[in-house]
């Protein structure tokens, strides 16, 4: 029987491309927001973290400048707060406990942080519980994003260099 022929060695396959990393300084949620329209034409619909489940969109903040006077009814503080364009419609019932609270305690509210101005590594360890002493990298998640046809999309991890 005839000798069996030698054939070369498969070629190998070519190596996988390497996950796309991009090396720029982000420092906040709306840069972050940003940087996957720009470079992704992708949109952050929405980020939560366990201790704060909208980081994005932000949350309305309100203060004291919004509030009727303490001395009205809570009728006449009601219709305020409905007739005010400063205060979105679904939170008139937010701002209405806000103002019997300080009506209560003569408290006035202390106005909240909006997570559009903390840092991305103050978010992350306050809002996420996350210990950032001595990383290097810290895992973004909780993202939903979507592409320009509004669906959800698939991404993989995000890392935050520190």
């Amino acid at each position: 029987s005839p000798p069996p022929s030698l054939s070369p060695p498969p070629s190998p396959s070519p190596p996988s491309p390497p996950p796309q990393h991009h090396d720029i300084t982000l420092q906040q949620v709306q840069e972050l927001a940003d940087f996957f329209k720009s470079e992704h034409n992708l949109t952050l619909s929405a980020w939560g973290l366990p201790k704060e489940p909208q980081v994005y969109p932000p949350k309305a903040s309100y203060d004291a400048s919004v509030l009727p006077a303490l001395d009205a009814s809570q009728g006449v503080a009601f219709k305020e707060i409905r007739a005010n364009p400063a205060i979105a419609n679904k939170d008139n019932m937010m701002v209405l406990s806000m103002w019997q609270k300080a009506k209560k305690t003569g408290e006035m509210p202390q106005p909240v942080k909006s997570t559009l101005d903390m840092k991305l590594t103050e978010l992350l360890a306050e809002k996420g519980g996350m210990d950032i002493a001595g990383r290097k990298l810290l895992l973004v998640d909780g993202m939903q994003l979507t592409n320009a046809d509004g669906l959800d999309v698939e991404y993989p991890s995000v890392y935050l260099k520190v």
